[in-house]
């Protein structure tokens, strides 16, 4: 019949393919939104590190900002791997991509935090940088580390 659709049309009336796109969009939106729940724990990990270094032992602050970065990669490959991705992906394999992902934005981390925090509080200078690294890592891990 001319000028008839013949798309099929799931119980809701939803065409398929935009109910399979929406479960898809949902997926994608519980997924972020745990990878940035279990990533803002490792956060709280830099945090406590960062500020027990700095105001403890009188560490350095930028010094003491890769020591709470370093830790709370751990931290965070452990969370992201068990209940953000749920992954499958060998232990070894794995935490080399994260650990190198995590290298990787290191330096940039430090940058940024380094510049701020010359203006501003160190711990508003800490979060900023591990908000524009979540952003970041959230992709690389996402395509390469946990890939299905």
């Amino acid at each position: 019949m001319p000028g008839s659709s013949m798309t099929e049309r799931n119980r809701d009336g939803d065409t398929v393919a935009g109910a399979a796109d929406a479960r898809v969009q949902r997926r994608e939106l519980g997924l972020f939104a745990r990878y940035f729940f279990f990533g803002s724990c490792a956060v709280g990990v830099n945090l406590v590190v960062l500020t027990l270094l700095i105001e403890g032992f009188g560490v350095y602050r930028t010094v003491a900002s890769v020591c709470g970065f370093l830790t709370s990669v751990a931290v965070n490959f452990l969370l992201q791997r068990r209940y953000t991705f749920r992954s499958n992906t060998p232990l070894r394999t794995g935490g080399a991509l994260f650990l190198g992902f995590a290298l990787a934005t290191l330096a940039l981390n430090t940058l940024i935090f380094d510049l701020l925090s010359r203006h501003i509080h160190y711990l508003p200078a800490q979060m900023t940088a591990a908000f524009l690294m979540f952003l970041v890592n959230y992709q690389l891990n996402r395509r390469f580390t946990f890939r299905r």
